[in-house]
């Protein structure tokens, strides 16, 4: 709260960072904060609005977004995927909103790319239906596998996880819905609906369809494509992966298989 006190805490701070920035003020600071939280989720709105758009173009948003990237300057590369989740992107958009009508500001840019973001599991249970469509299956009575409930790969952390939407969102529309995470053992959907984890062989052999939220490294990616009849794929999971013609739909690109990738791997600045 003043110089010296700002002093002090940096004092303390570098015992554990390499760098600490100084701000004028507990309020600079915490803007700061919400400024890289909120850029990332009004970036990452921008480019779930370009997924839903491939699709309807039959474009492959991923292709896109790797030929983008290879830009050496002036692009920063966010991908699309089922919502956000955490304890910062998620609510920092509407917290900043709430303090901007404090000073007569409203700000509907960051609301609505916040909006765009929390509409994504809905996206991801109306394509679940589309696939189990395909099969002739409706989606009330199926049984449907989530893998990846943690909000982001490899960590614990399920905190605002959009699986809990997704897995809610099943639910609801009559689906019967179990899941494996190999970091979470239990997990609470949007609807209070507690549910343990399932083992990743039995959910593929359980299920008439897996939904991929959250691609950890601890998953079996050759058994999961090696195995299952169906699959939806939010994250580009698959890439890499033999597929068969029609077993994958996948979030911002449609059917595919793995004869219809142009791009793989990471961009080259060739």
């Amino acid at each position: 709260m003043t110089p010296d006190g700002t002093r002090r805490a940096a004092a303390l701070l570098a015992y554990i960072n390499d760098s600490v920035v100084e701000m004028s003020s507990p309020d600079a600071a915490e803007l700061s904060k919400l400024l890289e939280n909120v850029f990332r989720n009004i970036n990452i709105a921008f480019v779930n609005q370009l997924a839903l758009l491939c699709e309807r173009m039959d474009l492959d948003v991923w292709e896109v977004i790797s030929a983008a990237a290879t830009k050496p300057f002036g692009f920063m590369k966010f991908t699309p995927g089922p919502g956000v989740g955490g304890h910062c992107i998620p609510v920092d958009p509407y917290y900043l909103s709430w303090r901007a009508r404090e000073f007569d500001f409203i700000d509907r840019f960051i609301e609505t790319a916040a909006d765009i973001n929390f509409a994504m599991p809905r996206h991801v249970v109306d394509l679940v239906a589309e696939a189990l469509n395909d099969r002739s299956l409706a989606l009330k009575t199926a049984k449907v596998g989530v893998l990846g409930v943690a909000f982001k790969p490899n960590i614990q952390d399920a905190r605002n996880s959009p699986a809990a939407d997704v897995l809610a969102g099943l639910a609801e529309r009559g689906a019967d819905v179990r899941f494996h995470d190999p970091h979470v053992p239990s997990f609470r959907d949007a609807a209070g609906v507690k549910r343990e984890s399932t083992e990743l062989g039995a959910l593929i052999d359980w299920a008439d369809a897996v939904v991929v939220v959250t691609a950890h490294a601890a998953i079996d990616w050759t058994e999961v494509y090696g195995h299952s009849d169906l699959v939806v794929d939010t994250v580009d999971s698959s890439r890499g992966h033999a597929t068969r013609p029609r077993q994958v739909l996948r979030l911002g690109a449609g059917w595919s298989n793995a004869s219809d990738r142009r791009w793989s791997g990471e961009p080259s600045l060739k």
